[in-house]
């Protein structure tokens, strides 16, 4: 990598160089690599301050690692690129049922003007908020509001499983992972969430068959070879549950 990176500076190739790392950053997001993930991703926004990816990942970085302080100012610039980004209105809607409780955080969301609380992204997140205080009526309210869009975004897909993970709904788990894999192919969390899934129902060679399909788009990933050698601990196999 390096080396590459070396030639392709030498050609001032500077949007090369910068996917380049925009790439390693991702991986190491991926991987929770997250101090040299976000190192990158300050290096590259040095160079380009208004990319929206750029500071939205350094915004999950900041969040995940709980430095909610520094998770706002970074939301702050992101405004200022784009005042109507949702994802930035989504976390900080965590940022505060984290530090405030999740009745502050309704409270943030529906103070949003009424053209922003239409959009499906955030009914998702208040229909999350509800269902984590009970409020039945309003959970009702949002969840019927949101059956009737014709599309369904990441984040209610999401939501969605989750639900089905809670209530041990795992079919129906399965169902909301093959739903988003159609629109959201990139994601190996995914994979390795389903092989899990067939995992705790006993179905080890369907969760060995998902396992491949992960290490083959990701072969980095640690916990591929941790669940496979839980597996073959389970078949019995203590040989291949060694070597993994």
């Amino acid at each position: 990598y390096s080396f590459l990176l070396k030639k392709i500076n030498e050609n001032n190739d500077k949007f090369i160089s910068d996917r380049i790392m925009y790439y390693e950053a991702m991986s190491l997001f991926f991987i929770e690599n997250y101090k040299k993930s976000l190192n990158i991703f300050s290096s590259l926004l040095n160079k380009d301050f208004f990319n929206e990816q750029y500071l939205e990942y350094c915004i999950k970085i900041f969040f995940i690692k709980r430095k909610y302080e520094d998770c706002k100012k970074y939301i702050s610039k992101l405004f200022k690129v784009n005042p109507l980004n949702l994802n930035a209105y989504i976390t900080y809607s965590d940022i505060i049922y984290e530090v405030n409780g999740v009745k502050e955080a309704i409270g943030y969301l529906l103070s949003l003007p009424d053209v922003m609380k239409k959009k499906s992204l955030i009914m998702s997140k208040l229909l999350t908020f509800y269902y984590k205080i009970g409020d039945n009526q309003s959970y009702l309210f949002y969840k019927k509001d949101l059956e009737n869009f014709n599309e369904k975004d990441e984040f209610l897909e999401n939501f969605l499983l989750e639900r089905s993970l809670l209530d041990e709904r795992f079919n129906d788990s399965i169902l909301s992972i093959d739903s988003l894999l159609k629109d959201f192919p990139k994601r190996i969390d995914l994979y390795l969430l389903k092989s899990k899934i067939f995992f705790k129902q006993l179905k080890f060679e369907e969760s060995l068959y998902f396992l491949n399909i992960l290490e083959e788009k990701f072969s980095l990933f640690p916990e591929i070879y941790l669940l496979r050698a839980k597996i073959y601990f389970e078949q019995n196999k203590l040989e291949e549950s060694l070597i993994e």
